[in-house]
């Protein structure tokens, strides 16, 4: 099942945790930053997003999704370890881009390292296409190990 949270509230943080491999709360201070940042200043933004794909045992593939440029940006997808390379990424990013929740019409972003050859054919595989070989983030930043892939709808 696919579930499209619009609220801090609504995620299960633990679930998310357990996807991005954050489960060190004691000892892993990137966990709280990253509950912070969902908190503070990702969910507060109009319209952003995170998607999740649900197996029996909780979250299986997450992405989140913002507001960007003159479309949408899709970041963070990733998949729980023991069950890479099944499918749920592909079939979380297909159902996004397809799906209603994004508005029709907008281009969806995505930046993705180079080297990172399994997400860059998840993306391909979704109709995704190369557009820039740098990623430029939302903060403004530009990563040149990285590259912005674009789907249109």
């Amino acid at each position: 099942m696919i579930k499209i949270i619009h609220s801090f509230s609504g995620i299960d943080f633990e679930g998310l945790a357990t996807v991005y491999d954050l489960n060190d709360k004691d000892g892993y201070t990137d966990y709280w930053e990253f509950f912070d940042y969902l908190r503070d200043v990702f969910f507060t933004a109009p319209g952003a997003f995170y998607a999740v794909r649900e197996d029996e045992k909780g979250y299986a593939s997450v992405l989140r999704a913002e507001p960007y440029s003159d479309g949408y940006l899709i970041e963070a997808l990733q998949t729980r370890s023991d069950i890479r390379n099944k499918g749920f990424a592909k079939e979380l990013l297909g159902s996004v881009v397809r799906g209603a929740v994004i508005p029709e019409g907008l281009p969806i972003y995505s930046h993705i390292r180079k080297n990172n050859t399994e997400s860059l054919a998840v993306h391909r595989s979704c109709g995704f296409k190369e557009y820039l070989e740098y990623a430029k983030y939302i903060d403004g930043s530009v990563y040149t190990n990285s590259c912005t892939m674009i789907y249109r709808r």
